[in-house]
């Protein structure tokens, strides 16, 4: 077996290779940084000349074979001006009260606390200078001193900290998280770049890797997430031609009920799906574990739709990532972030523009239609002279297949769980009790010196995960 991992890096003035480089020695705990157990090796999927591979020794990867990759997308965050910032902020700030979450209250009214202050000053310099008819007594001198003198001092040190933090650090997040017409471009630059990546993971014939696990940091993790959202738009539906040898039972027996023998044309009838009964019974006992488990094995029934081609069975669904990990997530905040006034959050998840975990179940839109045609998820497949009929996963329901692991520290401003806007069936892992639960934790999710973030950052990883052992549970 081979997998590879693929590190989404935040915010901020990212440099190639520097995040990949530290989670690797984070989560291999290797004791010293001289003879570090990985290879440097080329990188011939992405797009940058300034990446490399990293491929660690099996022994510290549970004794399987692993391939880490930076999707680094810094370099197409470029053009950002404190203008973008301003309009950015400008539809936060207009927000109702109501719709801000109390997390983020305090620096929401502090933003238009230091607004009105900041408008209460200048209104009393007006007025100020004003009623300065006369010759220039001893406040009219300091107020001279103050502009000439001051300012050329006070003015640099604020460019400093405002390009420093501004620009570089919220000026990613603005450009981002905000679809105004100068952004678009932006964002479709580093989603296209990041689908590239993946799509090639996926197809590469050099390097068939049988596992892809999407790890993504701040906002990573919004930029991991909508990849992932376009790529499975793409993938769900690729399913050709059945192998003779492979009827996919598991599949069937997840999601459908008995086949109806009576069936015309020498077509099986697609069996209703049971997956809303399966999704209300697993949420009324909340058993990850469960969830997690029958998650594996459903990939596992459609990695096994074979279709023959060039003499030789080949998969032809070609989804292969198993998990997505979010560390420091701003979608916490999603429904404040990501929706507006017109378009509410929970409106976009009915209408499956944004994926949940579980997937948003069937409805009337997925059903046969009046004449008894199928709907837009039958497909009809052949097995040898023989055709069946069988029934795809929903644009949306990349989170039936794949798992999602969410950490955050308590702390950490950024963060929190995701369950709440995403679906429960997302493990979210408070990272309680450690050292940099503060204001300063965003940054330390694979610190050396954090033992119980990092334990829990491997096990959510599941780099030694053994499928068959998966499968049977």
């Amino acid at each position: 077996m081979r997998q590879a991992v693929v590190v989404i890096h935040g915010i901020g003035e990212q440099r190639p290779m520097t995040t990949l480089r530290e989670f690797v020695k984070g989560i291999i705990k290797y004791p010293s940084d001289e003879n570090l157990p990985f290879y440097s090796k080329p990188d011939r999927l992405s797009d940058t000349l300034e990446l490399r591979r990293l491929t660690v020794d099996k022994k510290h990867t549970s004794g399987t074979s692993t391939d880490f990759y930076e999707f680094y997308w810094q370099h197409l965050m470029i053009g950002t001006t404190f203008a973008h910032i301003q309009a950015w902020a400008e539809i936060l700030l207009l927000r109702n009260r109501k719709h801000v979450p109390k997390k983020l209250r305090p620096y929401w009214y502090s933003a238009w606390a230091l607004i009105f202050l900041g408008l209460l000053i200048v209104l009393l310099l007006f007025s100020y200078f004003l009623r300065l008819g006369g010759p220039p007594d001893i406040k009219g001198i300091s107020a001279v001193v103050m502009i000439f003198f001051i300012r050329p001092l006070l003015i640099p040190l604020l460019q400093y900290f405002g390009v420093k933090f501004g620009l570089k650090y919220v000026g990613d997040a603005a450009r981002y998280l905000s679809p105004l017409p100068e952004n678009v471009g932006v964002r479709h630059a580093i989603r296209s770049a990041g689908l590239d990546l993946l799509r090639r993971l996926h197809l590469d014939p050099l390097r068939r890797y049988d596992r892809i696990i999407v790890v993504g940091h701040s906002l990573g993790s919004v930029i991991a997430y909508d990849v992932l959202t376009y790529l499975w738009q793409e993938m769900h539906s690729k399913v050709e031609r059945l192998s003779p040898t492979n009827g996919s039972p598991e599949l069937e027996e997840l999601l459908y009920s008995k086949k109806d023998k009576d069936s015309k044309e020498n077509e099986s009838q697609a069996k209703q799906p049971e997956l809303d009964a399966l999704l209300k019974k697993m949420k009324s006992k909340y058993d990850q574990s469960k969830w997690s488990s029958l998650q594996r094995r459903l990939l596992k029934e459609y990695s096994d739709i074979y279709e023959y081609k060039d003499k030789e069975f080949v998969s032809s669904f070609p989804w292969r990532i198993t998990d997505l990990v979010t560390l420091g997530s701003p979608l916490t905040y999603a429904d404040f972030l990501l929706a507006d006034k017109l378009y509410p959050f929970s409106e976009k998840v009915k209408q499956r523009e944004f994926p949940t975990c579980p997937p948003q179940p069937e409805d009337s839109r997925d059903e046969k239609d009046n004449i008894g045609n199928g709907g837009l998820l039958d497909r009809v497949l052949e097995v040898g002279a023989q055709k069946r009929r069988i029934r795809t996963l929903h644009h949306a329901a990349l989170f039936a297949c794949t798992r999602w692991t969410n950490l955050y520290f308590p702390g950490d401003i950024i963060a929190g769980p995701l369950a709440g806007k995403f679906g429960w069936g997302i493990d979210d892992i408070p990272l309680e009790g450690c050292s940099a639960n503060n204001l300063t934790s965003h940054v330390k999710y694979w610190a050396k010196e954090e033992n119980f973030a990092l334990d829990r950052l491997i096990e959510a990883l599941r780099l030694g995960e053994d499928q068959g052992k998966c499968l049977e549970e």
